[in-house]
C-alpha cells in the first residue's frame, strides 16, 4: 500500500512484515490527512514522485527468524509439526 498526505506532500510505502500495519494505522489516525492511495505501490509512482517518501525495512535475519517462528506456531496450532519431524520442546 501507499499511504499519502496530499496536505503534507508525504507518502509512506508499506512493506509487509516491517511494522507496516502499525505505521499505516498510526498515519491514518493522525492529523496529517493520510489516505490509502493505491494497494499496489508501483501504480502510485507518478503521484508521489515529488513527495517526501519513506518506508521501514527490517534486518533480514530478524525478519527470517520472526517468519520462521510464525510458521512453526501456525503448524503447531494446526497439528502439523509432527508431520515435518519437529517435536515441541518439553517446557511448552
Amino acid at each position: 500500500n501507499v499511504i499519502r498526505s496530499a496536505k503534507l506532500n508525504v507518502s509512506y510505502i508499506s512493506i509487509p512484515k516491517s511494522s507496516s500495519s502499525t505505521i499505516r494505522d498510526r498515519l491514518l489516525r493522525s492529523r496529517g490527512n493520510f489516505k490509502v492511495l493505491h494497494d499496489h505501490w508501483p501504480d502510485a509512482i507518478d503521484i508521489v514522485k515529488n513527495d517526501v517518501t519513506f518506508t521501514f525495512l527490517r534486518e533480514p535475519t530478524a525478519r527470517f527468524v520472526s517468519a520462521f517462528h510464525t510458521v512453526m506456531n501456525r503448524l503447531d496450532s494446526a497439528g502439523y509439526q509432527r508431520v515435518f519431524g519437529v517435536e515441541k520442546p518439553a517446557n511448552r
